[in-house]
């Protein structure tokens, strides 16, 4: 997750105003400048969870920015890029919550669109040059499906030329924008579901899947088609489920511009509400007082709220039920602790 500062001491109007490049280095919308960062960086208290559907064409920042003006909030952050040709679910975190940002990001995200096989781009979806074109007419949803196959499961993945991936400093889109010559480095990743469900006369195939932390669907069209020997890329893709957040609950930014500031921050779900139905304990006021010294807490097994695993994310609520802090639950221990400030709006319900 990124959280988006407001750190220039400059005003706005003495600000030029700059084209932003999405994190994958391709061509992106405009990114308004940065505005003054107040002393009290959310100065109305607002904390909590807002699903947004990102429309096709904005980069997931464009959205960051624009909720921060529509809440007046300046901590915003998101639990995992979306390509600016994708389309869906961003689960973005509202102030204190940006705390919770390293747990949720690594939760698995579902997706939906259409791949083209036949053709190769630089980019690996729909926006990228053409660098191979090859007829794909003859393929049959038997073939592709039988292909998909073979990427289900823990894999080793190479992600796109045009990605975030740092290899001594330097990300591969700059590598790539320099015309520099190189191979991303593979990496292990697990594809939970991949599915193929309809094939077109024109090599575009519809698809769906269910993928886990770091896993590009860019590359995941692109090595499907290296399988069938065409070729392949994504045509589009939406982003339908990100943890346990569902893109049906969503709302567009053009229903949160139509509505009242006090309306847009009840779109906003508390902190306890979103985290569930992942596993919550409850803590006494010694605890509580433990964990703002930056102390370890014992945790009972039988205190964990829908525990999965003896090692998970848990979040620790008050008698009060104020999420108080977050952290991994290593067997009776909560460890990695995230404390939240004790004035923010964190309530449950």
């Amino acid at each position: 997750m990124s959280i988006v500062d407001t750190k220039d001491s400059k005003s706005e109007a003495q600000q030029p105003p700059r084209t932003e490049r999405p994190k994958d280095g391709r061509k992106g919308g405009h990114r308004r400048p940065h505005r003054r960062r107040s002393k009290n960086p959310d100065p109305n208290g607002l904390a909590g969870v807002l699903l947004v559907d990102k429309p096709r064409g904005l980069t997931s920042f464009d959205v960051v920015d624009a909720v921060r003006d529509l809440l007046n909030v300046d901590r915003v952050g998101h639990c995992g890029t979306l390509d600016p040709l994708a389309t869906g679910l961003l689960v973005l975190l509202i102030g204190e919550a940006t705390k919770v940002a390293q747990f949720l990001t690594d939760e698995d995200k579902a997706y939906e669109g259409q791949m083209r096989f036949g053709i190769d781009t630089t980019t690996d979806d729909a926006e990228g040059e053409v660098l191979r074109e090859v007829d794909a007419t003859k393929l049959t949803l038997a073939e592709a499906q039988a292909a998909a196959k073979k990427f289900v499961g823990e894999i080793v993945q190479k992600p796109p030329r045009y990605s975030a991936q740092k290899r001594g400093g330097v990300r591969a889109y700059e590598r790539a924008r320099a015309g520099e010559q190189f191979e991303p480095e593979a990496r292990p990743v697990i594809v939970h579901a991949l599915e193929i469900v309809a094939v077109h006369p024109d090599g575009a195939a519809d698809f769906r899947c269910r993928v886990g932390k770091g896993t590009y669907v860019r590359s995941l069209a692109r090595d499907i088609g290296q399988t069938l020997g065409l070729g392949g890329h994504v045509l589009n893709l939406r982003r339908t489920f990100s943890g346990g957040f569902d893109a049906k609950d969503s709302v567009t930014l053009e229903a949160l511009k139509a509505l009242t500031i006090e309306e847009r921050k009840q779109r906003v779900k508390s902190l306890g509400d979103a985290w569930r139905p992942r596993p919550m304990f409850r803590v006494g006021q010694e605890d509580v007082a433990r964990l703002r010294r930056g102390q370890q807490i014992a945790v009972l097994k039988e205190a964990v709220e829908e525990s999965r695993a003896a090692e998970s994310t848990a979040l620790a609520l008050g008698t009060d039920d104020r999420p108080y802090a977050v952290g991994k639950l290593n067997w009776d221990r909560l460890t990695r602790t995230f404390v939240f400030a004790p004035e923010r709006n964190l309530f449950v319900g």
